[in-house]
């Protein structure tokens, strides 16, 4: 009777395994990349720097503006206290903080490898769908709830990034840069520490046409 159940229990998580989109099994693939051989990243983080820069000198001649607004977020996912970058400082901030970050990978020693889990993912794309059907990037789930009251059955110590979905490793890129985000300033970059947590062992991502969130735990 044992192993009959054990079979049972096992079923519905080898067949919730087979459910992850191929974009999603791509951007662990990527963030497996990224964390096994961080200077592969580094020509991308070039890309990002020449298109920084290209847009700058748009911006010199008048032909883009920019605004780039921070700002810390209530539990309806609604951005208040915000702070605004406009103009060139926007570009020169993505810059300095990217050739930064080259920095970085250039000298990071390999990271384990992340093992996707099927219950994280359950929840994960759970938290997908529900910023889908607000229409809103955020940390917080239904009545406020919180990443740690999502993870809080799986006992584990979880991270969570959630992005607006520019490709796969385009997102990757905005998130190690943390383009949009005032944190750089005291030096700290919570999407970047996500990616690349060396105690990090699992890894859940979930995908649509608009917004991706990924959880990390160990």
């Amino acid at each position: 009777m044992k192993n009959i159940l054990l079979f049972l229990f096992l079923v519905p998580l080898f067949g919730l395994s087979q459910s992850l989109s191929t974009d999603e099994l791509k951007m662990v693939d990527e963030i497996n990349t990224l964390r096994t051989n961080p200077k592969s990243y580094i020509q991308y983080v070039e890309e990002y720097i020449s298109t920084q820069e290209w847009f700058l000198t748009l911006h010199k001649t008048a032909k883009v503006k920019a605004k780039s607004t921070t700002s810390n977020q209530n539990s309806n996912n609604d951005n208040t206290n915000g702070k605004t970058l406009s103009g060139t400082d926007v570009f020169l901030r993505n810059i300095e903080v990217a050739k930064g970050l080259i920095k970085i990978l250039d000298t990071l020693k390999p990271l384990s490898k992340l093992t996707v889990r099927t219950d994280m993912y359950v929840i994960t794309k759970t938290h997908m769908e529900y910023l889908t059907s607000v229409n809103k990037i955020g940390h917080y789930g239904p009545n406020g709830q919180t990443l740690g009251d999502r993870m809080k059955p799986l006992k584990l110590t979880v991270g969570e990034n959630c992005a607006s979905n520019e490709g796969i490793v385009k997102t990757i890129v905005l998130l190690l840069v943390d383009a949009g985000c005032d944190t750089f300033k005291e030096g700290y970059f919570g999407h970047r520490e996500a990616l690349l947590n060396p105690k990090y062992k699992f890894v859940s991502v979930a995908i649509n046409n608009i917004y991706v969130v990924q959880n990390f735990a160990y």
